[in-house]
């Protein structure tokens, strides 16, 4: 291998745990150029994974969507030169894409409906962590992903500061409600501590309403994904969703109390990063969902709504206090 292009056309937290793919991949060949295809806005954090040379933005929803769009990628992707393609994502356009590129690709994916048009295929188990998922596609490759870990190459704060809290989620099943942010950053002031706001535009009213009600905090509600990256970077805590800035929390290595309901902690390999924190309750039918939805399936939306805000803020003195 000499060029390799990682796709990964989905949501940002996805994209995210892709950089781990990427790290394992520089790891074994330090010499490897790496070229990633994403959707926006994630197009935008894989200028930053490890390896990363190029970034090709494919917009499967907009201005690339149909055949046509896979077609014109296909075309853009073969003057990059690549000769191994790694899809981490199963759907149809990312076959059609391998296919387009030709036989002297090296085209490896999952097991599945299109995998008849990839080279190599490892198994796609749905209980496994995504790590574990992607692991199969680096063992395909002769590479180990032992030691590798999601990467987003930021300049090093000098001196970590304050809270950064991410209330957003795509899926409005896994949004703790507002009142709960509200109050989580009212008792966060009461104790001097600074507590800033990062979101995407979709989050941009619920910003505003948290704004509202604690005026001290500062919302910066709107900034590209880059700038939150280094915004997290600069925080002694996040807190966020099983949500994209939540991971990217994860991936700059700050300590992130993540939230989560209807979703499995599980998947994410948690137990190996001691600055992550999970705050959940306890209810029988959760979790219900891998990724989320956009109704509690039972109604009640008990996994959130009764997550309370001192839970998350023994979370938080708990990260805070590893810090002293």
């Amino acid at each position: 291998m000499q060029r390799v292009c990682v796709a990964n056309p989905a949501f940002v937290g996805d994209v995210l745990f892709s950089s781990r793919l990427c790290d394992a991949l520089i790891r074994h060949d330090p010499g490897l150029e790496i070229v990633f295809l994403a959707r926006p806005p994630a197009h935008q954090l894989a200028t930053l994974f490890p390896g990363v040379v190029e970034v090709v933005e494919f917009d499967k929803r907009g201005r690339h969507r149909g055949l046509g769009g896979v077609w014109n990628t296909a075309r853009r992707l073969k003057r990059s030169r690549i000769d191994t393609f790694v899809a981490c994502h199963r759907g149809w356009r990312m076959a059609a894409l391998s296919w387009l590129l030709g036989p002297h690709v090296l085209r490896v994916s999952f097991r599945g409906l299109f995998s008849l048009w990839y080279h190599r295929r490892a198994p796609w188990r749905g209980e496994d962590s995504f790590f574990a998922r992607e692991a199969g596609l680096l063992r395909l490759l002769g590479v180990a992903d032992a030691g590798a870990r999601m990467a987003v190459k930021v300049p090093d704060s000098a001196a970590r500061e304050g809270v950064v809290l991410a209330p957003g989620t795509f899926w409005p099943t896994k949004r703790w409600p507002v009142a709960s942010f509200i109050a989580l950053a009212r008792k966060l002031g009461e104790r001097g501590i600074p507590v800033r706001l990062t979101g995407g535009p979709a989050e941009t009213v619920l910003c505003q309403e948290i704004c509202a009600a604690v005026p001290a905090v500062e919302n910066r509600c709107g900034e590209s994904l880059e700038t939150a990256a280094r915004n997290l970077a600069a925080a002694q805590v996040a807190i966020a969703h099983d949500s994209g800035l939540g991971h990217l929390a994860r991936a700059v290595s700050t300590p992130v109390v993540l939230i989560f309901g209807p979703t499995p902690p599980e998947v994410h390999e948690l137990d190996r990063e001691p600055q992550t924190a999970v705050a959940r309750v306890e209810v029988p039918c959760a979790p219900c969902s891998a990724h989320g939805d956009f109704r509690c399936p039972e109604e009640h939306f008990r996994c959130l709504q009764d997550l309370s805000v001192q839970t998350v803020l023994d979370q938080v003195d708990r990260l805070l206090a590893g810090q002293r």
